[in-house]
């Protein structure tokens, strides 16, 4: 599987987000960075860059345009609704794909800034525990 596509219906947060402000549209179950350069506003993160690879957390709720405000889960116990994820304990990285995630099995390997997520609990849920590398990865 290449990237997970959540349903922002189906996200089920097991603690309150942070609130934050949303800089783009973003939809409970994307995964957001706050960008600097943007008084810290909420963005949709992918592994594409090292600062878009600085993943804040989970939406848990939809901005439909900027300067709304956002919850973001940052860590802890999330459903995420329907079969998502094809086995427990799978390690869960940011995608290219901007507001995604990847099992880690499916990083292609090469220039991206594979953060960690979290991994799977079961087929319907995840634990968020975010864990940056900062560098990037060097094609195999």
């Amino acid at each position: 599987m290449a990237t997970y596509t959540l349903t922002s219906a189906n996200i089920a947060p097991g603690a309150v987000g942070k609130v934050v402000v949303a800089g783009a549209a973003i939809a409970a179950g994307q995964w957001v960075y706050l960008d600097a350069g943007d008084s810290n506003k909420a963005k949709l993160a992918d592994n594409t860059t090292e600062a878009k690879a600085t993943v804040y957390g989970m939406a848990i709720d939809s901005a439909v345009a900027a300067g709304q405000p956002l919850h973001v889960m940052t860590s802890g116990a999330i459903t995420v609704g329907a079969a998502t994820f094809s086995k427990t304990g799978q390690l869960l990285v940011i995608s290219p794909t901007a507001g995604k995630m990847m099992d880690v099995d499916d990083l292609p390997g090469g220039g991206e800034f594979p953060t960690v997520v979290g991994w799977s609990t079961s087929a319907t849920a995840m634990m968020i525990a975010i864990q940056e590398t900062d560098t990037a990865f060097a094609a195999v």
